[in-house]
């Protein structure tokens, strides 16, 4: 890691406090959680995204056709 940048965020005053409040008494660092949640989130997304280009992949027209197929319909002589 490069260094520590200061972000901004706003969010709801009730959230907040909830959030402050949970993370207090988890023991856990608010920076160190919304880093850790910020990972997680790209993570999530970046498999999302793959996994519904693995899903489509088999739902694509086939390109390829089969030779042996191809020669039978254009009645075609095998050399």
């Amino acid at each position: 890691m490069a260094g520590t940048i200061t972000v901004t965020l706003k969010i709801d005053r009730d959230k907040k406090k909830a959030f402050y409040d949970f993370c207090h008494e988890q023991g856990l660092m608010v920076n160190k959680f919304f880093e850790k949640a910020a990972e997680n989130e790209i993570e999530r997304q970046l498999l999302k995204e793959s996994g519904d280009i693995f899903a489509n992949y088999g739902k694509r027209k086939k390109s390829a056709v089969d030779f042996d197929k191809v020669i039978k319909e254009l009645k075609l002589k095998e050399k």
